[in-house]
């Protein structure tokens, strides 16, 4: 029970790291766009 938690844990983990510059490049626009208002 312990492991799939820790596996799930890691996964998520793993999923935040990959969507971290996704989520920067957004905010980056979303800024661009206010400016541009």
């Amino acid at each position: 029970m312990l492991q799939s938690i820790k596996r799930l844990l890691q996964l998520i983990i793993h999923l935040q790291e990959i969507l971290k510059p996704f989520l920067y490049m957004e905010e980056h626009l979303l800024q661009s766009i206010q400016r541009l208002l």
